[in-house]
């Protein structure tokens, strides 16, 4: 009998790419060769979504069988995060490209403006205290990625900090390390 948590994975295992209304072997087997990899957090390949299979809304993660935690990727923007300044951006500011190891891609725009930097990223507050949440002496974090270089600088993994502290009023953030 299928635990709650593969019945519930099941249930979110997303349509191809291609927007079909099976999930292909193919993908399936793909994912399930990931999923099954010893040490696995998280991994997102941008077609499995928090409202299940062909739907619109945000990211979210694959984790390992047995894992019930749901990491959601979810748009923002840092200037307006850490300097209350800019614009919220949508899902819709990361086109899909129908493309990538597992049939689907996001495209991380050029930056328009100074205050204009959006991300997706999983709130602090979901990660806590959860496999994700890596921290400690000689703890490490091992990430692959799969990038289509198109111009300009890039930062793959995004900001990596333990806390920032960001007070009102365009004053720039304070960084803590606890």
């Amino acid at each position: 009998m299928a635990s709650s948590v593969e019945a519930d994975d099941a249930a979110q295992r997303p349509a191809s790419a291609k927007g079909t209304s099976s999930v292909s072997d193919e993908y399936q087997q793909r994912v399930e060769a990931v999923r099954n990899t010893p040490g696995l957090v998280a991994f997102w390949d941008f077609v499995l979504r928090e409202d299940g299979p062909g739907g619109s809304g945000n990211f979210l993660a694959h984790t390992a069988a047995g894992d019930e935690h749901r990491y959601v990727l979810e748009p923002h923007n840092l200037s307006r995060d850490f300097w209350h300044d800019g614009n919220q951006p949508e899902l819709a500011d990361f086109p899909l490209l129908g493309r990538g190891p597992f049939g689907q891609a996001v495209q991380f725009q050029y930056q328009k403006a100074k205050n204009d930097m959006p991300v997706l990223l999983v709130p602090r507050a979901a990660l806590h205290d959860t496999p994700l949440d890596i921290k400690g002496p000689r703890q490490s974090v091992t990430m692959v990625v799969w990038i289509n270089y198109e111009k300009g600088n890039h930062a793959i993994a995004g900001m990596w900090h333990e806390g920032t502290d960001s007070p009102p009023g365009g004053v720039p953030p304070v960084v803590r390390e606890r």
